[in-house]
C-alpha cells in the first residue's frame, strides 16, 4: 500500500454520545472514502477505506484475469504434494529395480508438480503486492520448468505470462483428476 499525502479529517467522538449516532457518523464519512482519524480521549484510528479497498479489488481482478477457472489453492497444493509422493515412490521403485517406471511417467509427475506449486506462488503474488518473494519463486520454478521441457529461459514477467498460458493448456489437455466433474474417475 502507498502511504497517502493527503491530509486526514479528524471526527472527535465523545464517548458519551449515543452510539448509534457515532456509527451512523462513521459509515457516513466511510462511504465518502475520505482518510480521516477517529480520536475518543487519549486514542486515534487512521482510516483509509480507498487504499484498502482498492488494494483489494485491484488483487481480485489480478488473479481473475490471470486464472479465470479461480483454482483453489489449497487443491492445487494437494494435488502438487500428491505429484511429490508419487515421484518420490518412483524413484525408490526405480532404485530397488532400474529401468520399471517409465521415465516418460516420472518427468510427467515432476512437469505437473512444478507447474501447480509455480501456479500457487503466481496467485499468492498477485494477491499480495507487497510480497517480493513469491513472485520471484515462482520465474524460478516456471523456468525449472521449461527446462524440463527443454524450453529457453525467460525473464521473471516474461516467465509468468508463458505459465499461465501453461496451465491453461495443462487445463485443456491435462489428465483427469478421480474426482472428475464427467465422472470418468480419472480415466479420461
Amino acid at each position: 500500500m502507498t502511504a497517502s499525502t493527503e491530509s486526514y479529517v479528524t471526527l472527535p467522538v465523545d464517548t458519551t454520545d449515543d452510539p448509534g449516532t457515532i456509527a451512523a457518523t462513521v459509515a457516513a464519512m466511510a462511504a465518502c472514502s475520505a482518510a480521516f482519524d477517529v480520536v475518543t480521549g487519549d486514542r486515534r484510528i487512521r482510516y483509509r477505506p480507498e487504499e484498502d479497498l482498492l488494494a483489494d479489488a485491484l488483487a481480485l481482478a489480478a488473479v481473475r484475469d490471470a486464472y479465470p477457472d479461480n483454482p483453489s489453492v489449497p487443491r492445487l497444493l494437494r494435488d502438487a504434494r500428491l505429484m511429490y509422493h508419487q515421484r518420490m515412490l518412483d524413484d525408490q521403485a526405480d532404485r530397488r529395480h532400474p529401468g520399471i517406471v517409465d521415465p516418460e511417467r516420472k518427468r510427467a509427475n515432476r512437469t505437473e508438480e512444478l507447474l501447480l506449486e509455480a501456479v500457487v506462488l503466481d496467485i499468492v503474488s498477485l494477491q499480495c503486492a507487497a510480497d517480493i518473494h513469491s513472485p520471484t519463486e515462482c520465474a524460478h520454478l516456471a523456468n525449472q520448468l521449461r527446462r524440463l521441457l527443454n524450453l529457453p529461459l525467460l525473464d521473471h514477467f516474461e516467465v509468468r505470462a508463458w505459465l499461465r498460458g501453461a496451465y491453461a493448456d495443462w487445463l485443456r489437455n491435462g489428465p483427469h483428476r478421480f474426482e472428475c466433474p464427467g465422472g470418468c474417475l480419472g480415466s479420461g
